[in-house]
C-alpha cells in the first residue's frame, strides 16, 4: 500500500503483543529483554520495538503482566541516530 500523507499519532499506547527474549542473539541486547508490538493511540498498525519497565528476574511474572496489554508510553533517546532504536516503548505502571 503506498502511502501519501504522514499521520501524527500519541506517544502512548497499549501493548498488543511481545516476546521475552531468554536466549542471546547476535546484534541484541544481553537477555533477558522484551520486544513488542504496541499500537499508538491514533495509529491503526502496531509497530515493534523494545519493552521495559517490567522487571525479568521472574519471567513469567513478567509475561503474565505483559499478557495484560498494559499501556504504554514512548521514551526518545537523548541523542537519536535516525534509527529504530531511537525509542523504546515503557509500561507505564501508573495507568494500569
Amino acid at each position: 500500500v503506498e502511502t501519501t500523507q504522514w499521520r501524527e499519532v500519541g506517544t502512548s499506547g497499549r501493548l498488543e503483543t511481545f516476546t521475552i527474549l531468554a536466549s542471546k542473539f547476535h546484534g541484541l541486547p544481553d537477555p533477558p529483554v522484551v520486544i513488542g508490538y504496541v499500537t499508538l493511540d491514533g495509529a491503526s498498525t502496531a509497530i515493534l520495538n523494545y519493552v521495559e519497565g517490567v522487571p525479568l528476574d521472574d519471567l513469567d511474572a513478567a509475561g503474565k503482566q505483559l499478557l495484560t496489554q498494559p499501556p504504554v508510553r514512548v521514551r526518545f533517546h537523548e541523542r537519536p541516530e535516525g534509527r529504530i532504536t531511537d525509542f523504546h516503548f515503557e509500561v507505564m505502571h501508573d495507568q494500569a
